[in-house]
């Protein structure tokens, strides 16, 4: 009985040690993400001041920056899209941008042009206290994104 007793407990404590760890790397990386460019699915709001309209309720238009090396990728409602990106401070550019080339409704392939355009365009980029990421062409906001 002492022996299945002292088994339990030891179960219980690795089990709370595991789960600890577990709760204390999701917050540190939670952390770790919030506030910074890097790491993060951007979904895209605004384009400059006009709230995005999906033609359909499974489109969205996505940010990701990696930081080593810096790349950027996500989709564009339509398609997958790729490239470089270059970011010092709060300088920001992307370059050598591709993506795949699907069709889809007039209204969804009009909204990824206008991203592409506007996303050419970017130089600098802020994120306020609230988290939201402003993509601008010097202080002319361009592209609103949201996590």
């Amino acid at each position: 009985m002492k022996h299945k007793f002292g088994n339990l407990l030891l179960l219980f404590a690795s089990v709370f040690a595991l789960s600890s760890c577990s709760m204390f790397n999701h917050n540190t990386e939670t952390k770790l993400l919030e506030n910074t460019l890097f790491y993060n699915e951007w979904r895209l709001e605004l384009v400059g001041s006009t709230k995005v309209k999906y033609a359909d309720e499974n489109e969205r238009i996505t940010l990701v920056i990696t930081d080593e090396p810096q790349n950027v990728s996500g989709s564009s409602a339509c398609n997958r899209y790729f490239g470089k990106v270059s970011v010092k401070k709060d300088k920001i550019s992307f370059k050598q941008l591709a993506s795949t080339q699907m069709m889809c409704p007039q209204q969804t392939m009009d909204l990824e042009h206008k991203y592409f355009q506007a996303l050419e365009k970017v130089n600098a980029y802020t994120i306020d206290e609230e988290g939201k990421l402003y993509l601008k062409h010097d202080d002319k906001i361009l592209l609103v994104f949201g996590l």
